[in-house]
């Protein structure tokens, strides 16, 4: 459980701040709106994430309805 959550702060650490409180949300198991956040801001690189959500090209992902920013 100690590496999990050390390979998870490393992670966190690791993408711009802007995007940690929701990842961390996401993780703690407490909201699937932040999940499935966390998931679209990783997928596109973090860069300018909510552009890049709007414009999200890929249908056949199973989250692609469920993508916030739309």
């Amino acid at each position: 459980m100690l590496k999990k959550r050390a390979d998870l702060e490393k992670k966190v650490l690791a993408m711009p701040s802007n995007c940690r409180s929701i990842y961390r949300k996401a993780m703690s198991g407490k909201s699937r709106n932040a999940a499935i956040r966390a998931f679209c801001q990783e997928c596109m690189g973090y860069e300018n994430f909510v552009r890049e959500i709007r414009g999200c090209t890929a249908p056949l992902c199973p989250l692609y309805e469920y993508r916030p920013y739309k």
